[in-house]
């Protein structure tokens, strides 16, 4: 998944018919100081990562969560975390009330983000969206 960046989300998604990217956010696995973050799609523009939410959510996609076997793994780089945190900040900013939530609390069939994104947003003091709530 190293190679794998906003660009070659793009270009899947276009592949499978889509406009555009889905995400707004990509947050590449790059070993860079304080990690890439790159937008895939304007914010004010309706994503596509989400059915049934694609018309309120921001969809933040980080890079990696799976094994060199396909198997889903807790691989995220720290530099990757430390992008995310700062995308979470940001986007609370621009939406102060917005939640936090991983794609396996819309999608059960999904398990991404592939790691315990519930405690991690609570560490950081970030609003979780609470189980169950659709």
């Amino acid at each position: 998944m190293d190679h794998v960046d906003e660009h070659v989300i793009r270009q899947w998604h276009v592949e499978k018919g889509w406009a555009d990217a889905g995400y707004n956010v990509v947050i590449p696995r790059k070993k860079i100081s304080g990690g890439l973050i790159e937008i895939a799609r304007p914010l004010d523009w309706r994503g596509a990562h989400v059915r049934g939410y694609n018309n309120r959510a921001i969809g933040v996609c980080l890079v990696g969560g799976m094994s060199e076997d396909g198997g889903n793994e807790d691989n995220f780089l720290p530099e990757q975390m430390a992008a995310l945190e700062r995308s979470v900040l940001f986007l609370l900013e621009v939406y102060p009330d917005a939640v936090i939530a991983g794609h396996n609390a819309f999608t059960k069939s999904k398990t991404c983000p592939n790691f315990d994104w519930r405690s991690w947003a609570d560490e950081q003091g970030f609003p979780v969206r609470p189980s169950g709530v659709t």
